[in-house]
């Protein structure tokens, strides 16, 4: 079902550059909720080890963070948060380290999540879901990760509206 939101989404892209911001919003809110809901929570392997060796470890990073976002940026109470981080780890042995994930309000930790992890070598998405509470008060938030790893420290910062 997501894989045709996504090709409804492409016809119509090239109308979105004469459409106000509005309705471009729109579109783009509903094609981030389409790429939403094509992903399931835990982490999937993109590419082995022994592919990435060549092409994506010749720089000498231990682990590499390919990708640290949050989808959608603009939310209805009661909708999921997707938080999705790509890394690649350049090793032939796993390390461990920590994933930490916070919601703030108003300079305020109002959730807050930290969990080992052990980083897998080769290229890895995680995928993790957050639900907005029916309660919550509209407004701006702030999704923070942070990726700790060997004394190495990497973090994440993300806006996201609750409508």
């Amino acid at each position: 079902m997501g894989g045709y939101k996504v090709k409804i989404f492409l016809l119509i892209l090239p109308l979105l550059f004469s459409c106000s911001e509005q309705v471009q919003t729109f579109f783009k809110v509903s094609y981030e909720k389409a790429i939403v809901a094509g992903r399931s929570p835990g982490e999937k392997l993109l590419s082995t080890y022994q592919s990435v060796l060549k092409s994506e470890c010749n720089r000498g990073d231990l682990l590499k963070i390919n990708e640290n976002a949050l989808l959608p940026e603009v939310v209805e109470r009661g909708e999921k948060i997707n938080h999705r981080i790509v890394y690649t780890l350049c090793s032939e042995s796993s390390i461990k380290g920590e994933i930490v994930r916070s919601v703030i309000k108003d300079n305020k930790a109002i959730m807050m999540d930290s969990s080992e992890y052990e980083f897998k070598p080769g290229k890895w998405s995680v995928d993790a879901f957050v639900v907005v509470p029916r309660e919550a008060q509209p407004g701006t938030y702030v999704f923070e990760s942070i990726l700790k790893y060997r004394g190495e420290t990497s973090r994440g910062r993300f806006p996201f509206v609750v409508k």
